[in-house]
């Protein structure tokens, strides 16, 4: 599996803000879950367990296909490719997106 700091380094280009910001905060209390979930810059003052990012781990172009097949959906190309490298997360504790 592979680290917080090798997926970060893994995310395409156009994610450069949120690779920038998740690398800030990766030095503080950080792990990476069984399920490849980046839980980053552990803010237990909030809650016990709250993350100032949670990113999940990318959904394959096969899955994201059978998704707009079995939803009848056209998902527009930067929108799937966000999904393809992180598949929704918490950001900051306002921002939050998923597929499937």
């Amino acid at each position: 599996m592979q680290t917080i700091p090798q997926r970060l380094a893994a995310l395409p280009y156009f994610l450069a803000p949120l690779k920038e910001a998740a690398s800030r905060y990766v030095k503080y209390p950080s792990v990476m879950g069984k399920d490849g979930v980046m839980d980053i810059g552990h803010r237990p003052w909030v809650a016990e367990l709250n993350y100032m990012l949670m990113m999940y781990p990318g959904i394959d172009t096969d899955a994201l296909n059978r998704y707009c097949r079995r939803f009848e959906i056209q998902v527009p190309e930067v929108y799937a490719e966000f999904l393809q490298a992180v598949n929704g997360g918490f950001f900051f504790g306002f921002f939050r997106l998923f597929c499937g």
